[in-house]
């Protein structure tokens, strides 16, 4: 009876020590705010480098293509000047591409807490294995 009982006690310990923490990690995942994977203000991409990323048109035009035919241009104090892709900065959501690197992570988590809780079950219902009688202890 003594062996059940500390059976018990393992099961209720160790699987909820790591059902909760299993689930302090999936709470995290969902609660992360998604406006911090911005690409930084002060180091926006250029044109080129976001080339495999984004296009951008202007009246159908690629923007490429009308900032080389210097159709674009910048109406300031002196005067109107074209614009030329230097002028561009491009800032990106990340948030798609950090979500996918961490979903093996996830997965890892939601089934921790889903086998952590069977066992955190098992303790609390007192399910717990016992120990197979032997052939000999049958006969005394």
């Amino acid at each position: 009876m003594k062996q059940k009982n500390l059976w018990r006690v393992y099961l209720l310990v160790f699987g909820g020590s790591f059902f909760l923490v299993s689930c302090i990690q999936l709470i995290g995942f969902y609660a992360q705010r998604d406006d911090i994977w911005w690409t930084p203000i002060a180091a926006p991409l250029s044109l080129e480098q976001s080339r495999e990323r984004v296009e951008l048109y202007v009246r159908g035009v690629p923007l490429q293509n009308a900032l080389q035919s210097g159709r674009l241009q910048l109406v300031g104090d002196s005067g109107p000047t074209s614009i030329t892709a230097s002028d561009i900065g491009i800032r990106l959501n990340n948030n798609d591409r950090v979500k996918v690197e961490r979903l093996p992570a996830v997965v890892t988590s939601a089934a921790g807490v889903g086998f952590t809780g069977l066992i955190l079950l098992m303790g609390l219902l007192g399910l717990v294995p016992s120990r197979p009688m032997s052939s000999g202890a049958s006969g005394r």
